[in-house]
């Protein structure tokens, strides 16, 4: 389930949800979730207000308390399972596949989502217009939780 919240008052809020087994920190504690919230309601203003080329046009990386997890048996080739998950903020996890988690992957800021697109497929000898869409899914879902940050440093909602 997903709920989207407006905050219309002058100062942060949060949101407790009562009768719900929910971990402490997804559960409305005000200085835990409410910046991650704050984070989450600008990004989906930068996402409303941007078509799909500015979220490839430019840089991102993920956020310091983002890891990525692979599971795979000893030896093989490729992980069988590639995850992103969100230390604090929503503690979010997202299952990636080769493109995405190597998209993801290269993203250090010095190159935009299309260009680390179009540098991945060029490796796996791919046409990057066969991922695209779902590549900026991918990015979307992590830049609207947070997972991904601008890499200039520039809050969302201006950049």
């Amino acid at each position: 389930m997903r709920i989207f919240v407006t905050n219309k008052l002058p100062e942060v809020t949060s949101v407790h949800w009562h009768g719900l087994a929910i971990r402490h920190d997804a559960d409305g504690v005000p200085g835990v979730t409410g910046p991650a919230v704050a984070a989450g309601l600008a990004a989906r203003r930068w996402l409303a207000d941007h078509p799909e080329a500015a979220v490839l046009d430019r840089a991102w990386r993920c956020a310091p308390d983002v890891l990525e997890e692979r599971y795979g048996v000893p030896g093989a080739a490729d992980p069988a399972v590639i995850r992103l998950t969100q230390g604090g903020g929503l503690r979010r996890t997202v299952t990636l596949d080769t493109v995405g988690a190597a998209v993801i992957g290269v993203g250090d800021g010095s190159l935009t989502a299309g260009q680390a697109l179009t540098a991945v497929c060029a490796i796996l000898r791919e046409d990057p217009c066969a991922h695209r869409a779902q590549v900026i899914d991918l990015l979307r879902t992590l830049i609207a939780d947070a997972l991904l940050i601008p890499a200039d440093g520039v809050p969302t909602p201006g950049g």
